[in-house]
Formats: structure tokens, sequence, C-alpha cells
């Protein structure tokens, strides 16, 4: 894909709006792929993949067809029709999962890079944006209703609310101000003990948030995340860079 392709795809709005957006080559994203693989497999993570559905190559986004929340796995529903697919790549670990709960269908619209689960497992912070509304918030809440968990609307501009918020271990969170108004880090203050604004270059051009946690002293990020993987560092974590 290249810069032109995303040029006449896209709106110069949308653009504008996500800077990350940008040149890509197969060969290296495959590459990139099985380096990640490797790192997870190597330290002990088991690793399940969806079946591969034919054009489908938002897959490898594993995080937003389905989502987990305790010991329940939720479908959601996929804002854009050419991510629907995935959906059908799901078949094998549903089938692992004693209690399955599908959230799609009615006009919900609800992907998993919109849901975290923080304070020990007893709040649910689910972002609003293009790709979760309203309704597939209710959805979920409905489904949650006996849990005595508690939901946390949280609107952003950015892809998911995992590209603006990074939860840390210690209960502090790293954001960015650029995809977060005002009203939702008001909300995310009472939530965290801390709120530490991103470097923004790395924040907004390499998603620097959007980082994934090994266990509670150990995340893998991004090699063009220098500053924010320095900052991990210097609070005592050990950052593997990919």
């Amino acid at each position: 894909v290249t810069m032109d392709d995303w040029r006449w795809s896209l709106p110069p709005s949308e653009l504008a709006r996500n800077p990350h957006v940008g040149p890509s080559s197969k060969a290296r994203l495959v590459k990139q792929h099985a380096a990640l693989r490797k790192c997870l497999a190597k330290r002990g993570v088991t690793l399940l993949a969806p079946v591969a559905q034919p054009g489908a190559f938002g897959q490898v986004f594993t995080r937003d067809p389905c989502f987990a929340i305790g010991q329940r796995l939720f479908v959601g529903g996929h804002h854009d029709d050419w991510r629907h697919a995935e959906t059908d790549g799901l078949t094998d670990i549903l089938a692992r999962c004693e209690s399955v709960i599908d959230l799609s269908g009615d006009g919900a619209t609800i992907e998993g890079g919109d849901v975290m689960v923080v304070d020990s497992g007893r709040r649910v912070l689910v972002g609003l944006s293009r790709h979760t509304n309203a309704a597939g918030f209710r959805k979920l809440s409905a489904a949650l209703a006996q849990s005595g968990l508690e939901l946390v609307r949280v609107p952003h501009d950015a892809l998911h609310l995992d590209c603006a918020l990074a939860p840390l271990p210690n209960g502090e969170a790293l954001y960015t101000t650029e995809w977060l108004p005002r009203s939702s880090i008001t909300v995310l203050a009472r939530t965290f003990k801390r709120l530490i604004p991103m470097d923004r270059d790395e924040a907004t051009r390499h998603l620097a948030a959007n980082l994934v946690w090994l266990d509670r002293r150990t995340a893998l990020c991004a090699t063009a995340t220098s500053k924010t993987n320095a900052l991990l560092r210097k609070k005592g974590y050990r950052v593997i860079e990919l």
C-alpha cells in the first residue's frame, strides 16, 4: 500500500486525524509479525490463531473482533463492512470457551481495542469512537449488569482507546492529549493514580500507547517509541523492543 493509495481512499480530514497512516510493505509486515510470534512463544505465551479468511487482512488486529472480560469471551460488532469476515475466523477459538456472548447486531458496534479491564478487574473502560458506538456500550452494559463491574464511557478521537491510553501495572497510565477530550481526561483521572502525557510525535505517529504487557513488569514496545520506552524503564519496567 502506497501513500497515494491512502490519499485516494481516505478523505484529507481522516488522514489529518490519523498521522500513523502511511505506506506499508507486505514483506516487512510478514517479517515483523513473525518476530512478534517468536518473541511471545519464547516467553511461554500460548498463541491462538483465528482461521484465516480470504481477503480479511485485518485479522492481524486480533484484539478487535473479540475480547475477554473475566472468564467470558465477547464477540463484538465491527463498524466497517470489510472487517466482518474476521468474526468468521473465530470458530476454533469460540469452541474453546465455555461462555461466549455475542454483542453484534441491532446497529451495535464495539471493537476490542476500545475495551480495557482495569482496577484489578473491577472496572471496564469503554472507548466511544467511530468504531464503538453508544448501542455497543449499552449491549455490553446489559451483558455485565449482574457482574458488579463498573463500566465507564471514555469518548476519544483515536483509532481505538488503546491507541490513546496505556494503563500501567502500578495504577498510573500514559495518555495522549491529542485524542482525548478534557471531559475524558477528567473521568480517567478518577480511575488512575496519575495520568502521564506521552510524547506527541510518538503517541500519534507511532501509536506508543498501543503496547503489550507480558506480565506486571515486562512490556513489548516499538523500537520507534524511544522516549516512551525510556520512561517505562525509568519506572523500573523491563521493555522489549520490536
